[in-house]
């Protein structure tokens, strides 16, 4: 049988045509390029984590740094449980948090507030803020220190009780970040109660260091309608020693 013209064109199969391989250097140019973007791209997000860290440390840094300078004026009322003077404290400055709806009104330290959340998330509750600043105990350990009154409650005769709270925080760097020491729960200076007759309003100012003793701060109390002496003292062991002197008495140490 005889092939026709249409038939023949029929039955050829095209040739491919194949690309030319690239030369081995383009080959090894286009690896060199990726590897480079990808090592950039791991660089960036280092960097990028790394530069957040710094900048939340200094933040941290600054607030411990504001906490350990802070002095307050020693006029400063921190604590009023008279229920009409509370009210003008707390109207008067937002620093002032009522403890509910008459009182007592605590001065709350924004110093603290914001090193306290950013050390220990969330946080503590609002509280007078008694004393805030650097002490170093007689062994010499640097510390910032905080003395807050908290709460006011009631002992079985009817007497109020004040309850007091101290953090101690041992100052960290850009290489280690403060550390909390486990606070103190303290109903007393001296280890029992601090007891006032309710009778009579309960005023505390802002407790100022001692310029001749490094270990030791004091502030005025007015209590039972009388003037007293509130003092607190770092140890060594980072525990804070507090006591309530009345006015003529020697200070406890």
């Amino acid at each position: 049988m005889t092939l026709t013209e249409t038939d023949s064109a029929r039955t050829v199969k095209p040739a491919l045509q194949y690309a030319q391989p690239q030369p081995m250097w383009m080959r090894r140019s286009l690896r060199r390029r990726v590897t480079l973007c990808l090592l950039l791209l791991a660089a960036g997000l280092m960097t990028w984590g790394f530069g957040r860290a710094v900048i939340e440390r200094v933040v941290l840094l600054n607030a411990q740094r504001n906490c350990l300078a802070a002095v307050l004026p020693a006029d400063k009322v921190v604590y009023e449980n008279h229920p009409s003077r509370a009210r003008s404290l707390a109207t008067a400055d937002s620093r002032y948090v009522m403890l509910g709806s008459s009182g007592p009104a605590c001065w709350y330290s924004k110093n603290w507030e914001t090193l306290n959340r950013l050390v220990s998330p969330p946080g503590g509750k609002p509280a007078a803020t008694l004393f805030c600043g650097e002490l170093v105990s007689p062994g010499g350990n640097r510390r910032l220190v905080v003395v807050e009154a908290y709460r006011e409650s009631t002992d079985s005769t009817g007497q109020g009780i004040l309850l007091f709270k101290s953090t101690v925080v041992v100052p960290g760097s850009l290489l280690n970040p403060p550390r909390v020491q486990p606070p103190a729960i303290l109903s007393h200076p001296a280890g029992d109660v601090l007891p006032f007759d309710r009778r009579f309003p309960l005023r505390i100012f802002a407790a100022q260091p001692d310029r001749s003793d490094r270990s030791h701060f004091s502030c005025k109390m007015e209590m039972n309608d009388m003037i007293c002496t509130f003092e607190g003292s770092l140890r060594d062991d980072d525990r804070v020693s507090l006591a309530a002197v009345p006015e003529g008495e020697s200070p406890i140490r």
